[in-house]
């Protein structure tokens, strides 16, 4: 045990007030124009609350820098891999050339695994 009193630094309570702001960033993300408004009393956790946004739209923008690198380095084989390693196409989509499964086929039928 402590000596210290630790605030932990997770949001506790404050799913909904974070999901309605990503959703409203969501839809200016698409054009759309709003304006949100946090209130409350002092100390009730707004900061908090908007704080809890950037670091998701923060987590979002890391996942895009992953996407554009593993793509990069993968290039035209990056179908190939995905479907080697299907978890892979959480980050770098669905959006792969089709055409690279042909290669996949071709080495599954000449290697045994």
């Amino acid at each position: 045990m402590s000596d210290r009193f630790i605030i932990p630094k997770k949001l506790y309570g404050r799913e909904a007030e974070v999901q309605a702001l990503l959703a409203a960033f969501e839809r200016v993300s698409g054009g759309s124009a709003e304006m949100m408004l946090v209130t409350g009393f002092s100390g009730i956790g707004k900061t908090a609350v908007v704080n809890e946004v950037h670091k998701a739209r923060e987590t979002d923008a890391k996942v895009e820098q992953w996407k554009t690198q593993i793509l990069a380095a993968l290039g035209e084989n990056a179908q190939v891999v995905v479907d080697v390693i299907p978890e892979l196409e959480r980050i770098i989509d669905s959006t792969l050339d089709k055409r690279s499964r042909t290669a996949l086929s071709l080495l599954n039928g000449s290697l045994s695994i």
